[in-house]
């Protein structure tokens, strides 16, 4: 069954108004002009729900069983990235692969220097409906530099500076770091990767003095802002599962 994302509180009984886009989406698109969709909201869970009418004026669908449990306690993957050219890509992409939360940050190189949130939360919510996530990514709002770089002083969270040289392989830092927590904790992994153009040397050496960050390596080959900000989230997640 196709996933759908609405705003409105779930129960059992419910009536949902959905938008005529996602009306169109499923009448035109999925060719389901009845039968049932796991609708979610990112706060209660996952639920099937009837296709009832998709009437171009007030198309609604109607909550009838939980199907999945929002989860409690979860692990977060915080990316912290300088927006690029291709946002679209990586947004679709990172939300696919488990990231939890995006901090843009304005570093001195960044090419691209604002985007429209309303359309990367679009992006995101779309990914989330495509590969069957039920909790939606948070986009923050974009940072400075130093503001971020005050973030890590003050975080305590794991927070991998990745480069495509120099540094510790990606995996054995979160073997590393991670050790220290039980099983039961909470871990929250930040990845920072850096602008199309590279980091100054003034932001390599700042980022690399904060006490929790460390400086790990993702390839042996120069890759482009994207490809780097994926491979740091995939290696993580792929860690996370298997603990």
């Amino acid at each position: 069954m196709p996933f759908l994302f609405v705003e409105d509180s779930i129960s059992c009984g419910n009536k949902i108004y959905i938008t005529p886009s996602q009306s169109h989406y499923l009448k035109n698109v999925l060719k389901r002009r009845n039968g049932r969709v796991i609708i979610f909201n990112g706060v209660d869970g996952a639920w099937e729900a009837d296709v009832c009418d998709l009437q171009e004026k007030n198309p609604f669908i109607e909550v009838c069983s939980q199907v999945l449990v929002q989860p409690e306690k979860f692990h977060r993957i915080e990316l912290f990235f300088s927006p690029i050219k291709r946002n679209g890509f990586l947004f679709e992409k990172a939300a696919e692969l488990g990231v939890t939360d995006f901090h843009p940050v304005v570093f001195s190189r960044s090419v691209v220097r604002s985007f429209c949130a309303e359309r990367s939360e679009r992006i995101i919510i779309e990914a989330c409906e495509q590969s069957g996530r039920i909790s939606v990514p948070a986009l923050h709002e974009a940072v400075s530099f130093d503001c971020f770089v005050d973030k890590c002083k003050k975080s305590a969270a794991v927070i991998l500076f990745c480069e495509f040289a120099g540094g510790k392989r990606i995996y054995s830092v979160l073997e590393e770091r991670v050790a220290s927590y039980s099983l039961d904790d909470r871990i929250s992994i930040w990845c920072i990767v850096g602008p199309e153009g590279g980091y100054s040397e003034y932001e390599r050496r700042l980022v690399a003095s904060c006490e929790h960050v460390s400086q790990v390596c993702l390839c042996d080959s120069v890759l482009r802002a994207e490809t780097a900000a994926l491979c740091a989230v995939s290696v993580v997640k792929n860690f996370l599962i298997q603990q």
